[in-house]
Formats: C-alpha cells, sequence, structure tokens
C-alpha cells in the first residue's frame, strides 16, 4: 500500500515538473524573440496535455488509493 502513495508523490512531482516545462515554453513563444517561436508554442501545447493527463491519472490513483483505504478498514 505504501508504494501505491510513493507513486502519488511521483505523479505530483511529474505534474510539477511537466507544468513547469509548459510555462517556459508557452513564455520562449510570446516572451523574448525567438527565431522559431511556433516550435515552442507547439511543445508548450504538448507539455499542457501531458500535464492535464497526469493531473487525471494522479487524481484517479488518489481515489483508488483512498477507496482502498476505505475498504481495509471494514
Amino acid at each position: 500500500m505504501i508504494w501505491r502513495w510513493a507513486l502519488v508523490v511521483i505523479l505530483l512531482v511529474l505534474i510539477l515538473w511537466s507544468a513547469n516545462q509548459t510555462l517556459f515554453c508557452w513564455w520562449a513563444a510570446g516572451g523574448p524573440p525567438t527565431p522559431h517561436p511556433e516550435f515552442y508554442r507547439h511543445w508548450g501545447n504538448i507539455f499542457f496535455g501531458l500535464t492535464c493527463g497526469l493531473i487525471v491519472l494522479t487524481g484517479a490513483l488518489i481515489v483508488s488509493n483512498v477507496r482502498a483505504l476505505r475498504k481495509r478498514k471494514r
């Protein structure tokens, strides 16, 4: 059971990393002058999708862990 909560922590760290990459790429696409802003915009969108997927996966795992704890207590 501990490994499931450890996985939640790992996923939370991955969410933070992916969100950081998303914000950097979007900033690079619209902030400083760059030769190819569409490259950064494209990768920002990819990282945004990854971040959203990780949030959904982490939420589902947390719900599953809580249900398993409740079932175990009965």
